[in-house]
């Protein structure tokens, strides 16, 4: 326990003799929970420090365990839309859905990684799982080097709204939305076809006897085609609305009516200008709905329900944390 504090920077006394006095040893720390490290460490520079080095550190047990870790560990699904970057030998690429990080992994980095590890040093024996944990809420079935997933499209396409809804919360105007996925569709549109008249070369030189099963070869060049509609039921305002509606993620704001104001107008039958009424609104978000929908993502209630309060009543810092 020593040797690591030191590797970390922090062979600190107080550290030191906290972990002995609650018997923490090298067995017993990858079962510690944040609460824990809360009590061990008081300081909060120091937790903080230790807290960095311990989300830093090494995952062994390959994939699955990796994946397992940020599950019961950082309540990261593939449903709770987090962002994860890449660190694996300087990668950078980020991703929004877990599967796709999956993909990656075992795709780009396969040769640094062993898929069939040992998850014993990352998921503690005694945690609470059932059979409906373990498949990491949709998918803990990792796609084997060389396996064929057919659901890569449906991952682009909900990259492609997360996309757009990125847009809209940056208050960028309509316009320019616009403008940029009509720009943007042309450039994949461009890429996808290049790929397909390769791809289409390579399906015809392909023997049978060296890959019979031709279903595959139909079903990955169906994809090439509706990929080449990436922004297909997704370009007006309408369809966007009504794609992130239905997905239930899409909050539309209340109206109040807060007096009238006079205007003037031309009347057409007449030609003078008059002048009329017309309501003055103020729109908003309920709170009550917004809780709700934050409340309701997957995860999120359990790890709200894990997390206790402090004897300093630090209610806010234990739930972040």
């Amino acid at each position: 326990m020593e040797d690591l504090l030191k590797s970390w920077g922090l062979f600190v006394p107080d550290i030191i003799q906290s972990m002995k006095d609650n018997d923490i040893d090298l067995e017993a720390l990858p079962l510690l929970q944040e609460d824990d490290i809360k009590l061990l460490i008081p300081k909060i520079g120091l937790r903080r420090k230790f807290i960095n080095r311990w989300q830093e550190r090494e995952i062994s047990g390959g994939v699955k365990s990796l994946f397992k870790h940020l599950k019961y560990y950082h309540h990261i699904t593939s449903g709770t839309q987090t962002r994860i970057v890449c660190s694996q030998n300087g990668c950078t690429n980020t991703f929004s859905f877990t599967t796709s990080y999956q993909r990656h992994l075992l795709r780009v980095h396969e040769a640094e990684n062993d898929v069939g590890g040992n998850n014993d040093n990352v998921v503690p024996q005694d945690i609470d799982m059932n059979e409906n944990d373990i498949d990491m809420n949709e998918n803990d079935n990792l796609l084997q080097p060389g396996e064929y997933h057919n659901g890569d499209v449906e991952d682009i396409l909900e990259t492609i709204a997360l996309f757009i809804a990125n847009m809209k919360a940056s208050s960028v105007p309509f316009s320019f939305i616009q403008r940029v996925i009509s720009e943007v569709e042309l450039l994949i549109v461009a890429i996808v076809k290049h790929l397909q008249a390769g791809v289409n070369d390579l399906v015809r030189e392909i023997d049978e006897k060296i890959f019979p099963d031709k279903a595959k070869c139909d079903t990955v060049l169906q994809e090439f085609v509706r990929l080449q509609m990436p922004f297909h039921n997704l370009k007006t305002q309408y369809q966007q609305d009504k794609y992130f509606e239905e997905r239930g993620v899409l909050i539309k704001p209340s109206e109040i009516e807060l007096g009238r104001s006079y205007v003037t107008q031309v009347d057409n039958t007449t030609g003078r200008i008059v002048q009329v009424q017309k309501p003055d609104t103020y729109q908003y978000i309920p709170l009550e709905t917004l809780l709700k929908a934050h409340l309701e993502q997957p995860g999120m209630m359990k790890a709200i329900l894990e997390k206790t309060a402090s004897n300093n009543n630090d209610v806010l810092e234990t739930l972040i944390m």
